[in-house]
Parts: C-alpha cells; structure tokens; sequence
C-alpha cells in the first residue's frame, strides 16, 4: 500500500467553511471546548476559555479521562457538562467542580457498551518493522530493523524507542493518557489564541481515516491502492 499524503484544503473546502461531514468527522469524541463570543480569544472577568464537556455514561463516558483534563489547564474554565445519564451527569458535575448540568447526547452508534481492551499495533516496511503497544502521550515503541521481519532467522534485536530517537533514554517523565490530553488541549488553546489549525486537526484525522478505509479497500479488492483512494464510498458497502 503506497500513498501520496494531501496538505491542508482540497477543492470546494477550507479551513473556515468544512462541509458538514468534514465538521463531523472533525469533532472530538466526548469533548467539546467552545468560545462564547467568536472572534475572541477568551471571556469573562477570568479572561479563561469556557469549555463545555458532553459525554455519555455507559457508552464511551469520557474517554480517556478527557473530562478531568481541563482541570489542570489553568487558561479554562468548564462551564457546562452534557450527559444522557442523570446518575451519571451528576457524579460528573460534582468530580468537575459543579458546573451547570444538561440532559442531552448526540445520536450516533447505538448499543456500543463495551469494556476498554488494550490493543497494539505493528507496521511492517522496507527498512523494518515497528511495534506500538498501548496508549498514551508516550506509548510503548519498539523498532526491529530487520527487512525480513524475522528475529529469529537474522537475528536482529527489537530496540526500545523513546521521543529522543531508537536506543536512547526517554527524557520525558509523563507519558501517561492525562499527559496527551493536556498536552492536546494546550496546543488547541495555543491555536485559538494564534489563529492556527491545531496539530491534531481536521485535515490530520482525515488522513488518518483515509488509511484505515484504505487498509479494508486493500483487502477487498485484494491489490494495493493509492492515496488519496479514488473510490470515496465505503469499501465494507459492497459486502453488505
């Protein structure tokens, strides 16, 4: 599978006017921070974001602990939680700090109770293969620089990755799922107050999306495909 990577709007789409699928696809799961005037970057006498936090109990809660994170972000304020639970609106509005509380919840994926699992994932290339284990602001990565993939037959060793580079201690201390999500939000705020998309944007999840549609549309047609995919339609559809 080969791929072509796209930068930034494509034809008919920008940044400051997403079709409303884009939009969707562009939300955060779980959390939504918002500014009460557009145009400016903070409000009231606290000169704070307000962040409303909309979740779901039963069904996705919060995520990975993406409510409580905007409490150790000094430049916020939560002002409103959204939960389709009661119970669960309440024990959120009180580990939150008592903002205002609404009954409320997007209709999406129904049934999708489920317990949290740890997964991993393996990418395979030409140089090597790289092993990710579990999440977080600093998931697990190990690299096996083996181009047949074998340890056993080339003996090749995988070597632990750290953010400094493969093999060298990791100088990062926090590099749990709270730490990525205050390391999100603080980049979303930086972008607001700069006027810039932020890392984690639109156009990145879109990417990122077109390669998992990708690998299902490899598999069904049972060749590689190329970027960006010329058939926009689902590839499970046809095996409906």
């Amino acid at each position: 599978m080969s791929k072509k990577r796209r930068e930034g709007p494509t034809s008919g789409e920008t940044a400051g006017g997403i079709r409303r699928r884009r939009f969707l696809a562009a939300t955060a799961a779980g959390v939504v921070a918002t500014r009460a005037a557009m145009g400016s970057a903070a409000s009231g006498p606290d000169k704070k974001h307000r962040v409303a936090v909309i979740g779901h109990t039963g069904r996705g809660d919060y995520g990975h602990g993406l409510d409580r994170v905007w409490l150790d972000v000094p430049e916020t304020r939560i002002v409103a939680v959204a939960d389709a639970d009661p119970q669960g609106l309440a024990r959120t509005v009180k580990r939150l700090g008592q903002p205002k509380g609404f009954t409320g919840y997007f209709d999406s994926v129904r049934n999708g109770r489920g317990k949290q699992t740890r997964f991993g994932l393996r990418i395979f290339g030409s140089q090597g293969a790289l092993h990710l284990y579990e999440t977080g602001y600093l998931p697990a990565v190990h690299f096996l620089p083996d181009s047949a993939w074998s340890s056993g037959r080339t003996g090749k060793s995988w070597v632990a990755v750290s953010s400094a580079g493969p093999g060298k201690p990791e100088p990062l201390t926090a590099g749990d799922l709270h730490a990525g999500n205050v390391a999100a939000v603080e980049d979303l705020i930086a972008a607001v107050q700069k006027d810039r998309l932020p890392v984690s944007n639109v156009y990145e999840a879109r990417t990122a999306t077109e390669m998992i549609v990708a690998v299902f549309q490899s598999q069904r047609l049972g060749r590689p495909v190329t970027f960006p995919l010329k058939d926009r339609q689902n590839p499970l559809a046809p095996l409906a």
